[in-house]
């Protein structure tokens, strides 16, 4: 009997009817989706349509074996599919195993805070704390507070602090505003007992000058005896300069090449002050001795200072993420540097209200000693202001 077909609007009614026209033998041969026209050619659906006959399919002539062009793809599709649940039965296994590590991390941070999650917290609290700022700033900024070259966060509150002011301030009520933003942090040298300065931050921020220049300073202001540490074996010359610098000032010099190294060397100190110079790779690299700092348990009482280093021209999103990423340094204050670089110290607020550290050190010039001084409100504020004329101008005044 030579082959039917039958349709339906789903694929068993197209099979009942083909039941019903050919009786209880009807044998399927072939089932295929068809579109259905509708308005203008939208809204057509769809049809399904079968080919059935009576008759047993051994009885049909039998086609000549013929190898299918795509029988190859559907064998390797089939092996493939079966690697493809492998992977979904290990996939499903690290998933189980992942909320079981979940889950006893929450039952840890029941007796101990997690710190990721406090960090997260810390970042939930600055995010209202913005949404908040911006909501409640004035509708139209100040010229010279924009003059000013202040983003996000520090902008919003410096215009807040002058809402109160009509027109344009005047430097004194511009000062008065800033002085709010700005927090100076105890210069590191001084005080009683020995020292342990170290300092962090970015490549070529000038940690290794503002090193040298903190250890003349302790030499020739506070007659204390130094010695320098570098780890930065990556910078070429890096070593060889540090050499210099202590050779020059009279000071005790190590070079050290990983975390067992630097605790070695600053317990076999003998000096009042020991400084020590990073390689800036931070604390997330694998062999960073950055973050080692802040485990470090030297074999003799020493007041410890970790001083993040940033340049003076820092953007509010760089700040912010400098800041996340020297975290686990647990640095205790900033040190400004490259204030005669820019006539746009906007680093001082942004770096400050990232990290909510103060400014302990301002660093000007590469002069070693002269170019650096400890912070002070006066001279943030000054640093500041001088730059935010109107129409954006000024020229960098160095500070003293």
């Amino acid at each position: 009997m030579t082959p039917q077909t039958f349709r339906g609007r789903s694929l068993d009614e197209a099979r009942r009817s083909a039941a019903q026209a050919l009786g209880p033998a009807a044998i399927v041969l072939a089932s295929r989706r068809l579109p259905k026209n509708g308005l203008f050619g939208l809204l057509g659906g769809s049809e399904f349509e079968v080919t059935a006959t009576n008759r047993e399919i051994d009885m049909l002539p039998q086609p000549a074996a013929r190898r299918h062009p795509f029988a190859d793809a559907v064998r390797l599709g089939a092996q493939q599919n079966a690697g493809a649940e492998h992977i979904r039965d290990e996939v499903r296994a690290e998933i189980r195993a992942l909320r079981a590590l979940i889950a006893s991390q929450r039952t840890d941070t029941a007796h101990a805070p997690n710190e990721a999650m406090t960090r997260e917290l810390e970042e939930l609290r600055e995010l209202v704390h913005e949404l908040t700022l911006e909501r409640d700033a004035p509708k139209k900024g100040k010229r010279r507070v924009s003059a000013l070259g202040l983003e996000g966060v520090a902008e919003r509150m410096l215009q807040k602090r002058l809402k109160d002011v009509s027109g344009e301030p005047s430097d004194e009520e511009l000062r008065s505003a800033l002085a709010e933003l700005v927090d100076p942090a105890g210069w590191p040298l001084d005080g009683e007992g020995r020292k342990l300065i170290a300092l962090v931050g970015p490549t070529g921020v000038g940690k290794t000058t503002t090193a040298a220049k903190l250890a003349a300073r302790a030499i020739l202001d506070h007659d204390q005896s130094v010695t320098l540490i570098t780890c930065d074996g990556y910078r070429v010359g890096a070593q060889e300069q540090m050499a210099r610098f202590a050779e020059l000032l009279g000071a005790a010099f190590v070079a050290v090449q990983d975390k067992i190294g630097l605790a070695r060397a600053i317990d076999a100190a003998k000096t009042d002050v020991v400084i020590v110079d990073t390689a800036g790779r931070g604390p997330a690299e694998p062999d960073g001795i950055e973050a080692a700092l802040a485990r470090l348990k030297p074999r003799t009482a020493m007041t410890r200072h970790t001083l993040l280093c940033v340049p003076a021209a820092l953007r509010d999103v760089d700040a912010r993420a400098i800041g996340r990423y020297f975290a686990a340094c647990k640095p205790t204050a900033l040190a400004v540097t490259k204030l005669d670089e820019t006539t746009s110290p906007v680093g001082l607020v942004h770096a400050a209200m990232a990290t909510k550290l103060g400014v302990s050190v301002l660093c000007f010039g590469q002069r070693v000693p002269d170019d650096i001084a400890p912070a002070s409100d006066e001279k943030m504020v000054e640093a500041l202001v001088q730059n935010s004329t109107p129409d954006g101008g000024g020229t960098a005044k160095r500070s003293s």
